[in-house]
């Protein structure tokens, strides 16, 4: 990018991350003074810097990118400098889960109505586990989940197979 592109393209980009000229200073390590030099094209002002906020800018969009929808507080300087740094090195793994839609739910057998017919009564009955019933079973309960479930079925496999 090209100085004046930067320069255009600064202003609304932070204020998409509502960050103030006052914040990306203490990220950046300058003064707002310096900040608005660059941003207006004072003379005197090195394109290295305006490279650098650049950057520093691009690395807040990131970091605001990967966290959403969760809102990005930049105004911990040290941290959020931190944070930059370790993303832009691969170092930093966020993620986010959504999971306002309902989960599907486990399908549970109804053993006292017999959804499974015969073959899982069979399974059920033949099971050597000891003392372990049908009422037992994380299968017949309400509450269970997957693990539950998962577990019984290991188990149930494990000594099927003696």
């Amino acid at each position: 990018m090209i100085p004046s592109e930067i320069r255009a393209t600064l202003k609304p980009r932070l204020a998409a991350l509502n960050v103030s000229l006052t914040v990306l200073s203490e990220i950046a390590g300058c003064t707002v003074s310096q900040l608005s030099r660059f941003l207006g094209g004072s003379t005197g002002t090195d394109f290295k810097d305006l490279q650098r906020v650049n950057q520093i800018v691009s690395g807040m969009e990131r970091l605001a990118h990967r966290a959403a929808p969760l809102p990005i507080d930049f105004r911990p300087a040290l941290l959020i400098r931190s944070l930059i740094k370790k993303e832009s090195e691969g170092l930093l793994d966020i993620t986010v889960k959504d999971q306002s839609r309902p989960l599907p739910q486990p399908f549970v057998p109804d053993l006292d109505t017999g959804a499974l017919g015969g073959a899982w009564a069979a399974v059920a009955g033949q099971s050597a586990l000891a003392g372990i019933g049908i009422a037992d079973n994380p299968l017949a309960r309400q509450d269970a989940d997957v693990t539950d479930v998962n577990v019984f079925k290991s188990l149930t496999a494990i000594q099927d197979d003696k």
